[in-house]
């Protein structure tokens, strides 16, 4: 993960050449993600940078758009509906 700013962070993977982004906003009440790259394998950082940082804030998940290379790591959030439409929380 590396820090972009005091309260954002990103995730950078390579999807077909292409380069895409997770990035993690904190707050002191939230933890949100947006966009989740290709797959739950590629949002693992993520999620280890999630647990060691975001303690017991909620997720919100938000998919800026539906291309899979933006959205096939939802996955990786079990149990919310996070549809490319509308933000899901978790």
């Amino acid at each position: 993960m590396q820090q972009l700013a005091s309260c954002v962070w990103a995730h950078v993977i390579e999807a077909e050449g292409f380069p895409t982004l997770a990035a993690v906003v904190l707050t002191s009440r939230r933890a949100i993600v947006v966009d989740t790259l290709t797959g739950p394998d590629e949002m693992a950082p993520v999620l280890e940078f999630l647990a060691a940082e975001a303690g017991d804030c909620s997720r919100l998940v938000v998919n800026t758009h539906h291309h899979w290379d933006h959205v096939f790591g939802n996955a990786a959030f079990p149990g919310v509906d996070s549809s490319p439409s509308a933000p899901a929380r978790a």
